[in-house]
């Protein structure tokens, strides 16, 4: 008898529209403190409060978040397993977050404890609209008839195909994260220069390039797309933004008249990235050269 499995994802992913509504892709929640508000967060949130949420951190609010821990991966899983549900859980990048770890060891425990159950965590290698992408192709293997095992080994096999460009408007939150020097921001503010980072292979987030303002930002990106892509995929290319519409309707029509296709979808970024990286940032997800 085949035993059916549940996919889930965590709030640190950023999805194709109604992806996670169409096939019933639970969520597991993540905190978010901002000054002395706290919330959990899932895509299902009030928009409003996102829009609030990004609002503040423009006028200077510094966001933290908090990691899964072992209990709550416990409690969020465990009803899966008990209505005889197996699980394929996609992970925020290991190398950003101790989640996956977190994740690993709660199945483990959970094994132990339902012998009959099979549990299979993937580091996805990636963050925000990189997690939907492979959502989406996770869905798609499960749809074909793949197993658990199968499907899981594919994504973590085209995880390293996954590129993800970011450009951020302010340099702020980067700074305070460790991720750039107080004088490389001070600088680079000052000269309106905006560094272009990607994801590696290992899953670090690293600089690549810069350009000067946003337009520059928006063809550099553009142009790093075109060399980088891999064309059979044009379908699943997607914009994760953190509240950089402009940005956004800069870069859309590039990148359909690279690709050909006329649906590129955009998202709202994840507060829980989004406390990363603050607003204005953009992000281009999409199949390819991991190092461009």
């Amino acid at each position: 008898m085949t035993v059916s499995y549940k996919i889930i994802v965590d709030a640190a992913g950023d999805f194709f529209p109604g992806t996670l509504e169409t096939y019933s892709i639970p969520v597991v929640p993540m905190e978010v403190t901002v000054g002395d508000t706290s919330f959990t967060y899932t895509p299902d949130i009030d928009p409003d409060q996102i829009l609030e949420y990004y609002t503040s951190l423009k006028e200077g609010s510094k966001p933290t978040t908090s990691q899964v821990t072992a209990y709550q991966y416990n409690e969020f899983f465990t009803p899966f397993l008990e209505q005889g549900e197996d699980i394929l859980y996609l992970s925020l990048d290991s190398a950003i977050s101790g989640m996956c770890d977190q994740a690993i060891l709660t199945s483990r425990d959970l094994k132990n404890k339902y012998p009959e159950r099979q549990i299979e965590v993937v580091d996805t290698l990636s963050a925000t609209a990189g997690i939907g992408l492979l959502l989406e192709r996770a869905i798609k293997n499960k749809e074909e008839g793949l197993s658990l095992l199968d499907n899981a080994n594919d994504l973590r096999k085209h995880s390293k195909s996954i590129v993800h460009l970011f450009v951020v408007e302010d340099l702020y939150h980067l700074k305070r994260g460790g991720r750039i020097s107080a004088l490389t921001a001070m600088v680079t503010t000052a000269l309106n220069i905006k560094p272009i980072l990607y994801v590696s292979e290992n899953g670090e987030l690293l600089p690549l390039t810069k350009a000067r303002g946003m337009r520059q930002s928006m063809k550099e990106i553009a142009n790093l797309f075109d060399k980088s892509r891999l064309p059979e995929f044009n379908d699943q290319v997607i914009i994760s933004h953190s509240l950089a519409q402009k940005s956004v309707d800069m870069i859309t029509p590039m990148i359909q008249n690279i690709t050909g296709n006329d649906k590129i979808p955009s998202v709202i970024t994840s507060p829980v990235i989004g406390a990363h990286v603050g607003t204005g940032m953009l992000a281009l997800c999409f199949y390819g050269r991991r190092n461009p």
